[in-house]
């Protein structure tokens, strides 16, 4: 192995072993530094002293530095090699370093996008549950008169009596019975005389019933329709969740302040024109799972509903 290779080996060994550190490499540097130049000065002196006053021994004098200038010549390339690794080894740690940084700004980015997600979800929660508080004094506020006769042995007495809060959709849903009744009678009425009866039946009898109760109480529960309408829509246009899955849990939140009697009014609501959006929104999200159908004036208008 000749010198400059010797050199070699002894510069990168520590490098391919990946053991090179900053601070070691930059110290170890200045050492081989310092030797060289205490090498210089000695030979100097050693020229200055030691060179022959005769010109025809100065060749032969001169020959014995051949090896010395080898020497140099293979510290200094050796020198050259180790600089250049030291500045390998400096990108290296600087690409480590950069890699580090991309990763950790991706971290925070992560981190800020889930604040982010975390605060959109508080905002809609806290605009969600003030319209759930609305709904309830709402209904609380709703107030509905309505006459009824009294028989006192041969006189007859109106008595005009006032319900309030919930107590309204039980009117209401005892108005849509009573109206169902009076049609049912005057087909019968006319089934029994032998003619034929043209008047409303099935879908189109419900949207005549329903719509004439409602023109009865839509001083009182307009408001509630429009109000409960406007949450669940708030909740289906909400885009801070990934799912329907997510949004669901709310319209649970919704269906459980929901009476059997409120679904049932709610239930007839989505069978007229007015109604389509919301019962879209209602079978998109379950919104009647938990409906008592034994409380539907007629029990063939479950297959009404299913039906587009």
């Amino acid at each position: 192995m000749g010198l400059k290779n010797r050199l070699r080996w002894i510069f990168i060994e520590d490098v391919d072993k990946g053991k090179i550190k900053n601070s070691y490499s930059v110290t170890r540097l200045w050492v081989w530094v310092l030797l060289l130049s205490i090498i210089w000065v000695i030979s100097g002196f050693l020229v200055y002293h030691a060179f022959p006053e005769n010109k025809s021994d100065a060749g032969t004098f001169g020959d014995m530095f051949g090896a010395v200038n080898a020497l140099f010549s293979g510290l200094a390339f050796g020198g050259i090699i180790y600089t250049i690794l030291l500045q390998r080894t400096e990108l290296k740690f600087q690409r480590e370093e950069l890699e580090l940084q991309r990763a950790e700004i991706k971290r925070s980015g992560d981190e800020l996008e889930g604040q982010k997600k975390l605060m959109a979800i508080q905002r809609f929660e806290n605009t969600f549950f003030q319209l759930i508080n609305l709904n309830h004094e709402i209904v609380g506020n709703m107030t509905v008169k309505e006459q009824s006769f009294k028989r006192k042995r041969v006189d007859i007495t109106s008595v005009w009596e006032e319900f309030e809060g919930r107590e309204v959709f039980n009117r209401f849903y005892a108005s849509l019975k009573n109206q169902l009744r009076h049609f049912q009678k005057e087909e019968e009425r006319i089934l029994e005389n032998g003619e034929v009866y043209t008047g409303p039946s099935g879908h189109d009898r419900i949207v005549i019933i329903f719509e004439e109760v409602y023109k009865k109480y839509e001083g009182s529960m307009g408001h509630y329709f429009r109000n409960l309408y406007h949450t669940i829509r708030w909740v289906h246009n909400a885009n801070c969740f990934e799912n329907n899955e997510e949004k669901k849990e709310y319209i649970r939140i919704i269906r459980s302040q929901l009476s059997s009697y409120e679904l049932i009014v709610l239930y007839y609501n989505c069978m007229v024109e007015q109604g389509g959006k919301l019962k879209e929104l209602a079978v998109e999200y379950n919104l009647f799972d938990n409906i008592n159908y034994n409380l539907l004036i007629d029990v063939e208008h479950k297959k009404m509903f299913e039906q587009p």
